[in-house]
């Protein structure tokens, strides 16, 4: 059964400062590799550190992938050409002409 500091060791340094950012801690971004696994494994529980690359990867994911549907030009519902908004209009010109050629007197 690997120990804190394996499973620490195995993961990359992009991660290692997620999980220091994650509980606050405070001189993690000037550390190495050796110096944010020891700060970590004092501060995390070891089943804390097993399940962080999967809830980890989840939010990476998801934080990577907000800015772009954030950036990206949203499209409209629904869209007309220029001709087919001389067509609706000839249509409704021609409704409106019938319905007063139509009334009494």
């Amino acid at each position: 059964m690997p120990t804190k500091k394996e499973l620490l060791e195995k993961m990359t340094v992009k991660e290692l400062k997620q999980m220091a950012r994650n509980k606050d801690l405070s001189g993690y971004s000037t550390k190495n590799k050796s110096g944010l696994v020891e700060m970590i494994k004092d501060n995390y529980l070891k089943k804390e550190i097993k399940a962080w690359p999967k809830l980890e990867k989840e939010t990476l994911k998801k934080v990577e992938e907000a800015p772009k549907k954030l950036t990206e030009p949203s499209k409209p519902a629904f869209t007309m050409d220029p001709a087919g908004i001389a067509m609706a209009v000839l249509i409704v010109a021609i409704l409106l002409l019938y319905i007063y050629v139509s009334l009494p007197g």
